[in-house]
């Protein structure tokens, strides 16, 4: 849901004032990416040959950026080799506490409770009224890809390591936040 929710925002609404879209799609009006697309697969690509083109992918990444993918937010420069395994050991570091959005209720009852007092003027306006939250359904283009069996199978693969990692967290979770809190710089043997 999170993947097929950043491609939304990002291609298909052009969110943030489509500053993620190439210069020929602000002037087309449209992202032409397939969700696919969006994650680096042009297997199934039906888009012109500039976009197949291997040359043109590192051009494409580096305007629509990498996808928000979990494992390369929690592994700031490392390679694909040890991404995994460095997210991980991030992930389950003491210094890290993180919500999920399914229990953010208490995720924040947690921050409150371990960061005391100072943040119930954030935690009040994270679950007051102006909290925003994008309750828009998808539009028919992206149904259609979600409900095709081989663009799912072939997103879960292209996210296997997202996936679990997701899955990791949400095992550690309740013990994540029952550690005692410590430095980021704090080595552990």
């Amino acid at each position: 849901a999170r993947a097929i929710s950043s491609y939304n925002y990002v291609c298909i609404k052009g969110a943030e004032h489509k500053k993620k879209w190439l210069p020929e799609w602000k002037k087309a009006g449209r992202c032409p990416l397939s969700l696919l697309e969006f994650f680096g697969d042009f297997a199934l690509s039906k888009n012109s040959t500039r976009l197949n083109n291997k040359n043109n992918h590192a051009s494409l990444a580096h305007v629509i950026g990498t996808p928000n993918k979990l494992v390369e937010r929690l592994s700031k420069g490392c390679d694909t080799a040890c991404g995994l395994d460095i997210a991980l050991r991030n992930l389950q570091h003491p210094c890290v506490r993180f919500l999920f959005l399914d229990t953010f209720k208490d995720g924040l009852e947690k921050m409150f409770l371990n960061f005391g007092p100072s943040l119930s003027v954030e935690i009040e306006a994270l679950m007051g009224s102006h909290n925003k939250r994008n309750k828009s359904p998808y539009p028919a283009s992206v149904i259609e890809q979600i409900n095709n069996p081989e663009v799912i199978s072939r997103l879960r693969a292209i996210l296997a390591q997202d996936i679990e990692l997701y899955n990791e967290a949400k095992r550690v979770y309740e013990t994540q936040w029952s550690k005692p809190l410590l430095s980021c710089n704090q080595h552990l043997e």
